[in-house]
């Protein structure tokens, strides 16, 4: 479905490679192509993305609508690849979740919780609350320092657009 929207792209070879990892800059095209929440913040520009790269656009959308952040070096690191829990922090954030009362109860369904990093238990809480959380094939572990895949990503932003009412459950 997402790649009929053209939320997310395949490959000129006629392949979706739902096993490859997704970088920063490419998962800001899939949120410039999946949202349009109104900016929260001003613009900016990072010093390691230029105006000709091909992702500059959506990192700039990425980043005044509140999904993702720079760096205090002012680099963005578009190549760096994410992790599970970065993915669900940024959708967290960009979709303004309410911060859940308890979000260590919510996290306590995962037997891998104490591995979900400092500072993002509330986002990965309430993307859980939200029904983001996609964990195949055991579905009691989030793997939160893996790197996302496509495929997990695939999932986790149908799921997303699920919450905002953009697609049928």
């Amino acid at each position: 479905r997402l790649v009929k929207d053209n939320i997310i792209d395949g490959y000129s070879d006629g392949t979706f490679k739902p096993e490859q990892p997704v970088t920063r800059g490419e998962f800001s095209v899939i949120l410039q192509k999946a949202f349009s929440e109104d900016p929260v913040r001003k613009s900016r520009t990072f010093s390691d993305v230029p105006a000709n790269h091909p992702a500059a656009a959506a990192i700039g959308k990425a980043y005044t609508t509140g999904f993702v952040s720079g760096y205090s070096d002012n680099t963005f690191r578009p190549d760096l690849k994410l992790t599970k829990a970065q993915t669900l922090v940024y959708l967290a954030n960009g979709l303004q979740f309410d911060t859940p009362s308890n979000a260590a109860k919510t996290l306590s369904i995962y037997r891998d919780a104490n591995e979900i990093p400092e500072g993002t238990q509330n986002g990965i809480a309430a993307a859980t609350e939200k029904g983001l959380v996609v964990n195949h094939p055991k579905l009691t572990y989030l793997n939160p320092t893996d790197e996302v895949t496509r495929a997990e990503v695939a999932a986790i932003i149908y799921q997303a657009l699920v919450s905002k009412g953009k697609l049928p459950a």
